[in-house]
C-alpha cells in the first residue's frame, strides 16, 4: 500500500509556506497557486490510475489546506498559519479553497479540507464550557 506522500516518481512544485504566501498580499497569486496545486493533484491521481495505483483514503484528490488558525504566537506551529490578521486570513482561506476546488468549474478539482476550522488549534487544552 502506498503512502500519501508517494508521488510515483513525479515532481511537484514546491511553494513557500502559507505565512510567506500570505505576506505577499497578492490575492491573484494565491488564486494561481491554488489552481496550480489543484492541477498537479488531479494530474498525480490520473497518472496513478493509469498505472493501476490507488492511493489510500483518496490521497491526491483531497488536501488538508488551508490551515485557518489565526496566528497567535511567534513560535510553535505559526508557520502553518496564514496570518495574525483576521481579514487576510479570511480572504486568503476563501480564495485558496475556491482555487483548490476548481473556481466554480463543473467538477471538483480537489476537496479542500480546512485544517483546524472547528477546533481552532486547541490541541491539548481542556475546555470546560464556561
Amino acid at each position: 500500500m502506498r503512502n500519501s506522500f508517494d508521488t510515483l516518481g513525479l515532481n511537484a512544485t514546491l511553494l513557500p509556506q502559507a505565512t510567506g504566501m500570505a505576506a505577499t498580499g497578492n490575492i491573484e497569486l494565491i488564486d494561481a497557486m491554488g489552481a496550480m496545486m489543484a492541477l498537479e493533484g488531479r494530474a498525480l491521481n490520473n497518472v496513478a490510475q493509469q498505472k493501476g495505483v490507488w492511493f489510500p483514503k483518496g490521497a491526491a484528490l483531497f488536501i488538508w489546506a488551508p490551515t485557518m488558525n489565526l496566528g497567535r504566537q511567534q513560535w510553535g506551529r505559526f508557520g502553518e498559519s496564514i496570518s495574525e490578521d483576521p481579514y487576510l486570513l479570511g480572504l486568503y482561506s476563501s480564495r485558496m479553497v475556491k482555487a483548490l476546488q476548481g473556481n466554480g468549474s463543473h467538477y471538483l478539482a480537489l476537496a479542500a479540507t480546512c485544517k483546524h476550522f472547528a477546533a481552532y488549534s486547541l490541541e491539548g487544552i481542556e475546555i470546560d464550557g464556561h
